[in-house]
């Protein structure tokens, strides 16, 4: 049986979310720094939260990749963008089964997710 959360459900699990945290998805332990987060809300259309994150270093961007995770209720959007080398904003990957949250305050903070697959119950 899958598991599908609305854009609201997302905006709520985001509501935490502070700079100088990590976000990591759940299909892997790759952390990515919480670099600002930009939220709005609008009584009409719903909820909006951008997270602006940064990737691990790497030989190509050894300051890490900007990427930002875009959570809009009004368009029940939510998709992973990605930005190179100047370029505009542009979807990276619109299929994530979501992400784990750590504070900066956190004691695992600076530790990886352990990956722990999950077995269907069928």
């Amino acid at each position: 049986m899958e598991i599908t959360k609305t854009a609201e459900d997302m905006y709520r699990e985001l509501a935490c979310v502070e700079e100088g945290g990590a976000l990591y998805t759940l299909q892997q332990d790759t952390r990515y720094e919480v670099k600002y987060v930009e939220r709005e809300s609008r009584n009409e259309v719903g909820d909006r939260v951008v997270v602006y994150l940064r990737s691990p270093p790497s030989s190509h961007y050894p300051k890490g990749k900007p990427y930002r995770l875009v959570v809009d209720c009004g368009e029940d959007r939510y998709v992973m963008e990605e930005k190179r080398n100047g370029e505009d904003w542009r979807t990276y990957s619109a299929k994530f089964a979501g992400f784990r949250y750590r504070s900066p305050s956190h004691p695992k903070n600076e530790e990886s997710w352990e990956y722990e697959e999950t077995k269907s119950s069928l």
